[in-house]
This record gives structure tokens, sequence and C-alpha cells, in this order.
């Protein structure tokens, strides 16, 4: 199930990045993709994880689709949050 989820993610990521040059520039230049290595501890990750889920919540598709006030360019944005410990994890600090 997780699987098929990160392929579907992949997928519309792959298709992005394909057609994305086409886009216009303030489209390209506003999307990101970014990688950081945190260091948390479970009590600070899950208290990230649910700053996020807040932060994104008023831009949640299914919380605007009626607004009235929704801007007549606005987009649907796939925005993903990957956030889990690392296996390898030697709990050392790597560089960023």
């Amino acid at each position: 199930m997780i699987a098929t989820l990160r392929a579907r993610l992949d997928a519309k990521l792959d298709q992005w990045l394909a057609q994305a040059h086409e886009e216009p520039e303030e489209w390209f230049r506003a999307s990101t993709i970014g990688n950081w290595t945190l260091l948390l501890t479970a009590s600070e990750l899950a208290t990230l994880n649910e700053d996020v889920k807040q932060l994104v919540a008023p831009y949640l598709a299914r919380n605007r689709r009626n607004d009235p006030e929704l801007p007549s360019d606005a987009r649907r944005v796939a925005a993903q949050l990957r956030a889990h410990p690392l296996v390898d994890d030697g709990h050392a600090p790597e560089p960023d």
C-alpha cells in the first residue's frame, strides 16, 4: 500500500519535471524540491508534522473549493512531506 502511494506521488513529480520548462515562469520559480537532514527527538518530529499540517490546512483544496474569494489563477498543487528517522542513523549530524 505504501509502495503504491509512493509510486503515485513520484509519478506526479515526474510529470511536473517533464514539462516544468513549459510552465509560466512564475509557476516554475514558485515550485520547489527540498531535502534536509534534521536532528529531532520523536516529540519534535511529531510537533513538526503537526505544524506542517496546520500550515497547509487553509490551502487544502477541500477547504477552498467553494471559497468565493479563491483567486482565479489558483491551481492544484502537490505538496508532499516525508519525515522519518534515518535507518543508518549513528546520531551524528551530517552537513546539509
